[in-house]
């Protein structure tokens, strides 16, 4: 299956406001067919199992990475949908909610909460567990993270626009920040781990949760900011 999108209905994806409100990683929004759609249902409405993206890389940002959930890429169907374990059949949709007045979220879909807190630190766990007896793998994924963090805090320059600082953004060409286009981009498992999950998040947030998680994992007393978490940033609720 080809997942292509004619221009005409990207226009009116990116241009989209009647989603405005709902969290994608509890329905679906009928006017992109559930293509924002980001949670974890991973069964089809007729109970088979979906089977893991395997064309994640072609299609960044569409949520297909390290998971088997339903989804939409590009609206090539007409609601949220996945390949299926099963020998009749390849593929079959999914009972995704689609977002209406009974489904919009009380809490902005920007907004931090512990759960998702939580879901970030184990996701971070899990990858760095898939490195197996790669200890020099995660040791610069784990390593990595806290340095992307670290400079993205420091790179605030009142002199220049942008001015930089906690924003998500740096200057890639930077020798200061050197290795770190190992860490994010394209095909990095902390960059696939954001877009397929929490692409409602600021990325300056989901650094720093990322960076929190793997201090906590590698600490001899497993420290935690979560309450510092709560009370430095905004957007926590």
């Amino acid at each position: 299956m080809a997942f292509e999108m004619t221009n005409t209905r990207r226009k009116a994806y990116e241009e989209n406001t009647a989603c405005t409100g709902f969290n994608p990683e509890e329905c679906g929004c009928e006017e992109v067919r559930q293509s924002d759609y980001r949670g974890d249902i991973s069964t089809s409405v007729n109970g088979h199992t979906c089977m893991e993206w395997t064309q994640a890389q072609n299609y960044p940002g569409h949520g297909l990475n390290f998971n088997n959930n339903c989804r939409n890429p590009n609206e090539v169907a007409s609601r949220a949908w996945c390949f299926v374990e099963n020998a009749d059949i390849m593929w079959d949709y999914c009972d995704v909610p689609t977002c209406s007045s009974t489904t919009a979220s009380t809490t902005d879909p920007a907004c931090f909460d512990t759960t998702t807190y939580d879901k970030i630190d184990a996701d971070i766990a899990g990858i760095a567990d898939s490195f197996g007896d790669d200890d020099v793998g995660r040791s610069h994924f784990l390593g990595g993270i806290v340095r992307l963090v670290a400079h993205d805090f420091m790179d605030f320059d009142y002199k220049v626009k942008p001015h930089y600082g906690q924003d998500g953004c740096l200057d890639w060409n930077s020798p200061n920040n050197k290795g770190l286009e190992t860490i994010w981009c394209q095909n990095c498992p902390l960059t696939k781990l954001y877009e397929s999950k929490y692409p409602r998040l600021r990325r300056s947030d989901f650094w720093v949760a990322s960076a929190n998680a793997v201090i906590c994992q590698t600490s001899v007393s497993n420290f935690s900011f979560k309450l510092q978490f709560q009370t430095s940033v905004s957007n926590f609720s």
